[in-house]
């Protein structure tokens, strides 16, 4: 990513995340109201959402690191351009 476009980037995803939020507040509510109230089900869900969301970008993190791709830096890589 551009640097010149790193701070738009970085305030529009904020912004997605915060207008989202009170969704999943709601979504998480009805879940656990016809779940008979019991919160635990839905936690469970939640952490298996996360764990699930965190290693598929692992996987595709790996799958690129492996075919080479160009757009993706690895730490201590130089940075062109600075």
């Amino acid at each position: 990513m551009p640097r010149e476009l790193l701070g738009r980037v970085t305030s529009t995803v904020r912004a997605l995340f915060l207008a989202v939020d009170p969704l999943g507040v709601v979504v998480a509510g009805a879940a656990t109201v016809a779940l008979g109230g019991d919160p635990r089900p839905v936690f469970l869900a939640a952490r298996l959402i996360v764990v699930a969301a965190a290693a598929g970008g692992w996987a595709a993190g790996l799958r690129a690191a492996a075919a080479g791709d160009p757009g993706r830096r690895t730490r201590g890589a130089s940075h062109p351009g600075r």
